[in-house]
Parts: C-alpha cells; sequence; structure tokens
C-alpha cells in the first residue's frame, strides 16, 4: 500500500490586490471598523491611504491545496500462475480555484501456464477522472489575469455601510475582472475515463527459439459541458446564458508478433529477433451548443430554446504496418554488435507510404582483454568501453492531420440554402518520411572499482527531409504547403558523472552530475533564389552599418527561429536639452514620427543615419538555452535515507511581457510592476526606466502593438532549481516482522527552491511569457507498507 498526502502553495504568486482609497473626513469614520486600517502614501507621504486588509483576489484565487494519493495492491501466485490486484485513489485540491483532480484507478494483471512451454498473461488498467476546469481558459490564462490585477481591484461589493458584502465584484469587464466572479458564473466539467487491456502469449517452441504474441486496446473517452450563467460584463448584463456539451473518443489497437532465436557457439553468443506489428488509430468527436435558457439551474443543452451554432462531428482514423528485426552478436563479452532494422507503413502519407530505418551498433569492452589486466591500466581503470552507433528513425509527428496529405475541402457559408465548399488545403502526395540519422560516438570508464564511472556520449543527428510548412504567396489562395523542407543537424555532448563516496555496511552515498549541450544547424534547403537559401529571417545593421539577414533559415548557419531581434534602449531622455541633440531624429514607430519629450527612450542608432526602424534592431541571444544539467545526492544510513536532486539551465532569454504589459498600459488598467515607481520624473531624471504614458503613445515599452522587441524585458533564464529534496525512514525488519515486510515512511519537498535571476516565476518555461502559471511548491508525506 502507497499512500502519500501532499501539500501546495504558490512559488512567489504574491499579488497586492486590496481595495484602497485615500483617507478623508467621509471615510475616516471606518477605521472604528474591524480590519481598516492606513498607511503613508508612499509617492506623496502627506496623504494617509485607507484600505481594508481583506482577502484579496489572489488569496482567494490561490490556495494551500491538499493532495493525497492512495494505492493498494495485492498479489500472489504459485506454479501455474500469478494474479496482481492494486486500485487507487487521488484528490488534489488544485493550488487554484477551478484546477482540482480528481482520479480513481484500478488495475489488474495475471499470468497463467498452460504448460510448461506455454503460458499467457494479460494486463488491464481502468481510470476515471474528474478535472476541474477553469471558466477564464487554462490555468496559465487565470494567472495571467490575476497578475494583472489593479491594486485598486475590490473582490466584493460593499454593503451601504462601506464595509464588503458576500457579493463577488465582477470587475471591469470579463476580459480583466474579477476571476473569482466569473468563477462562479462558469460552470466547466470534464470527466475522462481511460482503458488499457493487453492479452499476450508466449510460447517456448524450443529451448532457444520462442514466440511472443500481444494484442493491446486503448481507450480514452472524454465528456466536457460548459454553462454560462447570467454575468455582468462591465456594466452589460448578458442573459445568452449559453451551455455546450462535447464527447470525444479515441480507440487505438495494436498487435504484435515476435520470434525470438539465441545460440552460444563456444565463445559466441547470438540473440535475434523478427517480428510484424499492425497499429490503428481512430479519433471520433461530437459537439453541440444551446442558448437562451431562461434559468441559472439548468445546466445541459435541452434547457436552451435555441441552437447556438451548427453541431459538429467528425471521425479521422490512421495506420501504421511495420516489420523489425534485431541481431546482436558478441565474441567472449568484449567484442558487441548488433543490427536492428524496421519497415514502417503509414497511412497519413500518399505515394511514399513506406520507410526503411537500419541501424548498426559496435561496443569493445577493453577491461576484458588480456593485455589490459596484464598492464598497469588495470590498477586504475575498472571499465573502459567505447562504443559506436548509428541508426535512422522515421517521424511523421509534424504531418499533420491523418488526411493532410489528400487535400482537404472545408463548407464556406450557406447560400440559398445550399452549403459551400472550397478547397482549403492543398495535397501533397508525394511527401515523405521525415529521417533522423543519429551518429554516435561514446565512452564508459570506471574507476576506484567502479566507484567513479563516466558515461559520456557525442552525437551528430541529421534531420533529413524535414517536414514542415512553406509559406506561399498570397496569390495562390492558400498561406502554406507542408513539404519535406530540406536537411537540419542537431551536434550535442551528454556527460553523466556518478560517484559513491561511501560504501559501508551501515553508510552509502551516491552523487549524480548530468549535462547536456546541443545546437542546431542548417545543412541544406530547397533551392528558392535566396541567398543561402534562406526561409523567413529578418534585414538588420551589422556593426559595419551594411544589412544583413539574420534569423530563420539559412544554409550552413545555425538555425535562428529562436533568434532574439530587438531595439536596444541607450538611455532616457534627461531633459529638453538632451532632446534637442537629437533634432530632427525619425523614429518610424512614433505617432508624429520626430516628437520626442524628456522621459522617452533613446533607442540605439546602429548605422548612424538619425533614423531609427526596423534596421535598427540587433541579436541579443537565443531563447533556446545553451546548457542543461543537473546533481543529485541519495544517501543512506542504516535506516535513514536523504534525497536532494537539482537542475539547471544556462545560456537563454525569457521574455516578461506581464512586465511589460502592466508599464505600457495597453489597457489602461493594468496591476503595475514596483519599477514603475522609478519611472523618469522631472525630478527623477537619472533613470533607466522611461517616462510613464498612458497606453504606451511613445511607444517606449512596446515598440509596437505588444510585441517582443523592446530589449528592456528579455532577461536571463538562467536558473538553478532544488528540485527536491526526500527525508525517509525504513522500518522493515524492525517491528512486526512476521506481519509486515514492508514499512516506509517519507517526506518530500518538491520545487523547494529557485535560484534565478528571471523577474518572473517560471524560469523552466523559456521564450515568451505572458504570465504562465508557477510550479508549485509541494511538501509530501508518505507510506509504503507491503504485507
Amino acid at each position: 500500500m502507497d499512500g502519500p498526502l501532499g501539500f501546495g502553495t504558490g512559488n512567489n504568486t504574491t499579488n497586492s490586490s486590496f481595495t484602497v482609497q485615500y483617507l478623508d473626513a467621509d471615510n475616516q469614520y471606518l477605521l472604528q471598523q474591524p480590519g481598516w486600517s492606513t498607511i503613508p502614501d508612499p509617492l506623496d507621504p502627506s496623504k494617509e491611504i485607507l484600505y481594508y486588509n481583506n482577502e484579496g483576489v489572489g488569496d482567494l484565487i490561490y490556495q494551500n491545496s491538499q493532495a493525497s494519493d492512495t494505492y493498494v495492491s495485492f498479489d500472489g501466485g504459485n506454479e501455474k500462475g500469478t494474479y496482481y490486484l492494486g486500485a487507487g485513489y487521488l484528490d488534489n485540491d488544485g493550488l487554484i480555484l477551478g484546477s482540482g483532480f480528481k482520479r480513481y484507478s484500478g488495475k489488474f494483471s495475471g499470468s497463467y501456464n498452460i504448460r510448461e512451454n506455454l503460458s499467457v498473461n494479460s494486463d488491464i488498467l481502468y481510470s476515471h477522472s474528474n478535472l476541474d476546469r477553469s471558466p477564464l481558459g487554462s490555468d496559465n490564462t487565470v494567472f495571467r489575469r490575476f497578475a494583472g490585477q489593479p491594486p485598486t481591484s475590490r473582490t466584493y461589493n460593499n454593503n451601504p455601510d462601506g464595509t464588503f458584502s458576500n457579493v463577488l465584484n465582477p470587475g471591469t469587464n470579463f476580459g480583466f475582472g474579477n476571476p473569482l466572479y466569473y468563477q462562479d458564473k462558469f460552470i466547466r466539467n470534464n470527466l475522462e475515463q481511460r482503458l488499457s487491456a493487453s492479452v499476450g502469449l508466449n510460447w517456448k517452441i524450443l529451448n532457444n527459439l520462442g514466440l511472443d504474441l500481444r494484442a493491446n486496446h486503448f481507450m480514452i473517452d472524454n465528456h466536457n459541458s460548459a454553462f454560462n450563467k447570467a454575468f455582468l460584463n462591465g456594466g452589460t448584463l448578458i442573459t445568452t446564458r449559453s451551455a455546450s456539451a462535447s464527447l470525444a473518443r479515441t480507440l487505438r489497437n495494436q498487435f504484435t508478433g515476435m520470434l525470438n532465436y539465441s545460440k552460444a557457439v563456444g565463445d559466441h553468443t547470438f540473440d535475434a529477433l523478427i517480428g510484424a506489428e499492425y497499429y490503428n488509430d481512430n479519433y471520433y468527436t461530437f459537439s453541440g451548443a444551446t442558448k437562451d435558457s431562461p434559468t441559472d439551474l439548468i445546466y445541459t443543452l435541452n434547457a436552451g430554446s435555441e441552437a447556438n451554432g451548427v453541431p459538429s462531428s467528425f471521425e479521422t482514423e490512421n495506420a501504421i504496418v511495420s516489420a523489425f528485426g534485431q541481431l546482436n552478436y558478441g565474441y567472449r563479452g568484449k567484442y558487441l554488435l548488433g543490427f536492428t532494422f524496421r519497415r514502417d507503413g503509414s497511412s497519413k502519407l500518399g505515394n511514399n507510404k513506406y520507410g526503411f530505418f537500419p541501424g548498426i551498433s559496435l561496443g569493445w569492452n577493453v577491461h576484458d582483454e588480456d593485455f589490459f589486466s596484464g598492464s598497469g591500466l588495470s590498477n586504475t581503470f575498472s571499465k573502459i568501453k567505447p562504443r559506436l552507433s548509428y541508426g535512422v528513425n522515421g517521424n511523421l509527428e509534424s504531418v499533420g492531420g491523418d488526411y493532410s496529405v489528400f487535400g482537404s475541402y472545408g463548407s464556406q457559408g450557406i447560400y440559398g440554402g445550399q452549403t459551400g465548399y472550397a478547397n482549403t488545403g492543398l495535397p501533397t502526395l508525394d511527401l515523405r518520411w521525415e529521417r533522423s540519422t543519429t551518429l554516435n560516438f561514446g565512452l564508459d570508464v570506471s574507476v576506484l572499482d567502479d566507484r567513479l564511472s563516466l558515461i559520456a556520449d557525442y552525437y551528430i543527428r541529421d534531420v533529413e527531409d524535414k517536414i514542415a510548412n512553406l509559406t506561399l504567396p498570397y496569390w495562390t489562395g492558400f498561406s502554406s504547403i507542408r513539404t519535406n523542407n530540406g536537411t537540419l543537424r542537431n551536434k550535442g555532448l551528454e556527460l553523466q558523472l556518478n560517484y559513491e563516496a561511501f560504501r559501508t555496511e551501515d553508510l552509502s552515498w551516491y552523487l549524480t552530475g548530468t549535462f547536456t549541450h546541443y545546437k542546431n544547424y542548417v545543412i541544406k534547403l530547397p533551392e528558392n533564389d535566396n541567398e543561402l537559401n534562406r526561409q523567413g529571417g529578418v534585414q538588420i545593421y551589422n556593426s559595419n552599418g551594411e544589412l544583413e539577414w539574420v534569423g530563420g533559415l539559412q544554409e550552413g548557419q545555425r538555425v535562428g527561429n529562436d533568434l532574439i531581434v530587438t531595439y536596444i534602449q541607450d538611455y532616457i531622455y534627461a531633459n529638453e536639452a538632451e532632446v534637442a541633440e537629437h533634432e530632427g531624429r525619425v523614429d518610424v514607430l512614433l505617432p508624429n514620427n520626430t516628437k520626442r519629450y524628456p522621459g522617452d527612450v533613446a533607442w540605439v542608432d546602429v548605422n548612424g543615419d538619425n533614423t531609427i526602424n526596423s534596421f535598427d534592431r540587433q541579436v541579443i541571444g537565443r531563447s533556446t538555452p545553451d546548457v542543461y544539467g543537473g546533481f543529485s545526492s541519495n544517501l543512506q544510513y542504516k535506516n535513514f535515507g536523504f534525497y536532494v536532486k537539482t537542475d539547471f539551465v544556462f545560456g537563454h532569454l525569457i521574455y516578461n511581457h506581464i512586465r511589460g504589459k502592466g508599464l505600457g498600459q495597453t489597457q489602461g488598467n493594468l496591476n503595475q510592476d514596483a519599477i514603475v515607481l522609478d519611472s523618469w520624473t522631472p525630478e527623477n531624471t537619472e533613470t533607466d526606466v522611461p517616462r510613464f504614458v498612458f497606453v504606451d503613445a511613445q511607444k517606449n515599452i512596446f515598440r509596437g502593438n505588444e510585441g517582443t522587441v523592446n530589449s528592456r524585458f528579455w532577461e536571463k533564464g538562467n536558473y538553478l532549481a532544488l528540485r527536491e529534496i526526500t527525508l525517509s525512514y525504513d522500518l522493515s525488519g524492525i517491528i512486526l516482522q512476521d506481519q509486515v515486510k514492508r514499512l516506509n515512511f517519507y517526506l518530500t519537498g518538491s520545487n523547494v527552491a529557485y535560484f534565478k535571476s528571471y523577474s518572473g516565476y517560471t524560469p523552466e518555461e523559456g521564450g515568451y511569457q505572458a504570465g504562465e502559471f508557477p510550479l508549485p511548491r509541494t511538501l509530501t508525506f508518505g507510506l509504503n507498507l507491503t504485507f
């Protein structure tokens, strides 16, 4: 029996969402009532701010959640067969309201020996889940809206005496209102059922020849429903009362047959496998909606007086047939040689359904050689094993839908009672398998009687016939077409270092470190008359003031899709004199191209032509990390265990959109970052924060429509995370020895702490961040009990 109990808290989710007003003669009576206090206004200490220290929106949306995960299992058997039966229950409140999760699960597995050389086995796994869903969309959306709540937002409406009632205030509007209000008005239900079943037969035909047959069935059934009560959007009462429901079903079947053969002839060993497989995936969905229900009390479609849109259903299916094989050869355990192959055929492709994907591997256990044991090397090294492998894999993830390559048609409206159809997708019948060929050089080394070991791999992976969308001219009537778009190369280094610091009867301590570094390059692209067959990218001035293309895809260069190209803030115009120094300077993004004021940003003019345009942007980094890694420590002393795991990432930038959105005030009513207090004012001219301008009229923040081309909001994403700490105690063999086989208690903290420079919440989410939901800090108490 396993029974962890966890508690979750937010990682730095504090937001000062409270109701404030200046203290005056009309409201000072509130100080006589519980909960009201005053503080000096930080911008004008001569004024007092009156505030009610109630639970703000953030305090009510976020909760110190509790989760429990209980699993009970039974197993047994005899010489004729075995069985396993397990049942589980998971209940997680969720860190924010509307993110709870409940799951019931059960598992059965068993085997039966029909004859000495013939047996059958089966597995059945079922789960039933209820997932709360926020009416505002994803968890990220809820968090983003909360982070943008102005500090004067009200959680509840006022009573006549000025105190707060228990009636939720809707806020500004649906887009930037009170999430708690809409959580109450919008009902969302989500049910998911999963069933996985398999049955297998194992026949030992001869001592060294066996046949394995297996059939697998997998089903996912989703039922989602939604209902919107009457609600206020701004000052307008919306009484549409719409309801919707959808059903989605996924069925997957897989049938596999394999023949296994093994043979030893003197110092030679052979292991061979050959097999065939059939895989089928079917997806069906149905959805419908109604509106104008007369009441908030009935959530189902039948309460609506008319349909809301057109009911929809569709079904897709794809299949893959495969043949595969493997041959492993060894000589005295020193020389290892392996061959593999797969031939896959997919219904997703047209004229090139089949692909062949071979592989070969070599290994040499140098430490088993006679010359090794007779040399001084054996005094230092306990293992030296160089490895070399080459393999090809196929990939169709980027093909799109099950029928995309055959073209598509879609309805284009109704005219005269007849539905019109048009070609909405071009056929690409000659599309080929995307092939990933990997050449890997590896080395395994151990010293100090295997207490210190290194596993190193350097690989070169070429993705040939890369499947991607190619942009088409507008006059074709299509935005893009899917094609095999050249060859990309990925080169990387992976290292793992293991160290056994102590190895005694009572004490053991294992340390592990990992390091990964890789880069992507463009090897070949289709001919398109551009220099280096460039696809995408932007033009900017280089250090010589000449235009060059950066980003996108260009032959012989690194993949540039993650390249960050932005305007660079030089300084803030402190006064009119500094503005006058740039008399006549043109900024193409300003409402008045030449009009700027003290407190505005002076942008870097790369080529010195006194014009700021898109060519003056510069490359400041990438959104993809250069280095990934981690450290772990596992210390065992008698019955105590102490485990620590960390991970780190370096070398990338993250765009903090939430910070910019507050400073830019593009909606005019968003919460501000505290940095706004250092904005330029006539009294605060020595600052790098531009003056506050409503809706970013001078383009000091976004340089466009909430774009990502201001270097100020690109921050270093480097972090070191203390990912897990576990303290455990094992009572096995100490108490109740006859009745209890194992009794283990543990306490685990997850996402414990971050060491980072990024001012946002979630450094794991690289690139563009618009308020992603942070990983919760959790504390888990667990018990493993085996009878």
